[in-house]
């Protein structure tokens, strides 16, 4: 069987989908992955058949600045709906929708699985009546940006002959949940068939034996301003505590000197490598860090920046797991006294131990690729 994943460029948007597709490959079916071309080595070293599937981020960055710099301006309210709208149907869809579609034409597959933001993958699986699966990369993308986005593509799908869709076809055929069971939310419209999906794996915990916790700080790739990294650095400094930062691929440690004595600075460290030495982390809340990190039952505090982050963060003081700090309240002083409550309060550590039972109770993806197998 030929099945083809599509996703946009972001890292947080490639990488939940990669478990799946390597299920499906493990399987003996013929997988290609549709993404933009800064991703080729990461999917072909998983002998994954790679297609080069719109810009890269890097492509798009003085779009994305502008788009950004509006964006943070508005509402809380009405931050989300545009900043998903302006990214991923006003700036991605549209140059990557040929694209999809010359891919889907040549492939044929028997299913299209497409993460949540990539809106002219549903266009392209209905214009050549492909089976299409959303798969999720955290919380259900709300209601209200996928009206707006809806509206924004309404254009794309009448100019592919197909009546457009209220939600931009995120729920015409599956749904692939990666939430754990108390992170469910209601979806806007009812999807064919929706499926769990255990969306990480947690080693068992190093052995640690040490005087001092050991965080693990990290803003991921988009929100990863220095300034940033530099107000966390001044709220390490007065903890007691070992921290381990990165700071992306694209930042130099070197410029954030200097640096606490308790505080190690490194551009990139495999999560699977770090977590399981860790007793907190630090993080912009991202659902894949997010759920790594819960996935090791580890508590958290989480400085939202955009995106789905806020509602990540939400989760966190609803289900105890977790100090949110919001832009506005983001300071030292703020940050330091959420990293020693989350350290010495059990309570937080016990509502992450809650959360990892529930991911590792949850379906592997072999199982998920043989369930969604047999529904075509």
């Amino acid at each position: 069987m030929r099945v083809l994943f599509t996703s946009t460029g972001g890292d947080g948007h490639v990488l939940p989908l990669l478990p799946l597709a390597c299920a499906f490959a493990a399987r003996g079916d013929d997988v290609a992955f549709a993404a933009p071309a800064n991703h080729r080595a990461r999917i072909e070293e998983l002998d994954l058949r790679f297609e080069r599937a719109g810009p890269t981020i890097d492509d798009l960055t003085p779009q994305l600045d502008r788009h950004r710099a509006a964006t943070v301006l508005l509402s809380p309210t009405d931050r989300r709906p545009a900043a998903f709208t302006g990214r991923f149907a006003e700036i991605e869809a549209p140059r990557r929708l040929d694209d999809l579609r010359a891919i889907v034409e040549k492939e044929r597959p028997a299913i299209l699985i497409h993460e949540s933001a990539d809106l002219a993958a549903p266009i392209a699986g209905a214009a050549a009546g492909v089976q299409t699966v959303n798969h999720a990369f955290g919380l259900p993308i709300p209601e209200p940006a996928l009206g707006r986005a809806a509206k924004a593509m309404a254009p794309y799908w009448r100019n592919a002959g197909l009546d457009p869709d209220e939600l931009a076809g995120a729920y015409r055929g599956g749904y692939v949940t990666i939430c754990p069971p108390s992170f469910l939310a209601d979806l806007p419209d009812a999807p064919s068939q929706t499926y769990a999906l255990r969306p990480a794996d947690a080693a068992p915990p190093a052995t640690r034996g040490r005087d001092r916790p050991l965080v693990y700080a990290t803003l991921g790739t988009s929100f990863n301003v220095l300034e940033t990294f530099r107000v966390l650095l001044e709220s390490f400094e007065g903890v007691d505590c070992n921290v381990i930062m990165t700071v992306g691929r694209n930042r130099d440690p070197r410029d954030l000197d200097p640096i606490p004595e308790n505080v190690v600075v490194e551009r990139y460290i495999p999560q699977a490598e770090i977590l399981p030495k860790c007793d907190a982390v630090v993080s912009h809340a991202g659902s894949g860090t997010l759920f790594a990190t819960l996935a090791h039952g580890l508590p958290l505090v989480l400085l939202p920046k955009g995106a789905d982050q806020f509602e990540n963060a939400a989760m966190g003081s609803t289900l105890g797991f977790g100090e949110p700090i919001l832009p506005d309240d983001f300071t030292a002083d703020h940050l330091r006294g959420a990293l020693v409550r989350v350290l010495r309060e059990p309570s937080y550590g016990a509502a992450a131990a809650s959360l990892a039972a529930e991911i590792a109770a949850m379906p592997a993806a072999a199982l998920v690729a043989d369930e969604l197998a047999a529904q075509r």
